[in-house]
């Protein structure tokens, strides 16, 4: 039986525009876009984030489980410092677009079991995540907001090396539930 893709795109629509680059003519344009991750794709995602800020927080972090609940994502991980000081955290993390330029992710809770201090640790290690995360083409902190980043997909795919442009303006809009997260690209301006 063939596994499921951990990343599906369809409904993909384009039109063909004047290239950007000098020496094409055309170049296809997103105009329309169905995105879906499953929570294999997540829990990668999650693994990244967290290699990547290996030796930049002030504590070991070890993935234990990421899923899909309804309006975002629960990651549970295994936070230590030293020997003697473990505790298991719980984020919440709420994703959200509804015909919008930009899609918000927010850290919106983080909880703790265990002998580990969380508030003492937890804010400056969202400020180190979120400082790296908006120095990244397409992603941007959220004025009023210290918990939240606004993201851009297309500018992010960009800054990838995706080859693929995205018509302007336009919106998207996110559906999450257990099981998986459901983005939806179109053309056109917010009504």
């Amino acid at each position: 039986m063939a596994q499921q893709p951990e990343i599906r795109i369809t409904d993909l629509t384009l039109d063909l525009a004047p290239s950007e680059d000098p020496s094409l003519p055309l170049q296809p344009v997103v105009t329309g876009a169905r995105l879906r991750l499953d929570e294999a794709a997540l829990v990668k995602l999650a693994q990244v984030a967290i290699a990547q800020a290996k030796g930049r927080a002030p504590v070991d972090v070890e993935l234990d489980s990421a899923r899909f609940t309804d309006g975002g994502a629960e990651i549970n991980a295994v936070v230590s410092r030293g020997r003697f000081m473990r505790a298991d955290v719980r984020a919440v993390v709420g994703v959200s677009a509804q015909n919008a330029e930009r899609i918000t992710v927010e850290v919106q809770d983080v909880k703790a079991l265990g002998m580990l201090p969380l508030d003492a640790f937890v804010t400056p290690v969202l400020e180190k995540a979120f400082a790296m995360a908006s120095a990244k083409p397409g992603i941007a902190r959220a004025s009023g907001n210290a918990r939240a980043l606004l993201v851009d997909p297309a500018a992010v795919l960009a800054g990838m090396g995706v080859p693929m442009r995205f018509a302007a303006p336009g919106v998207w809009s996110i559906q999450v539930a257990p099981g998986g997260l459901e983005a939806e690209f179109s053309a056109g301006a917010r009504e």
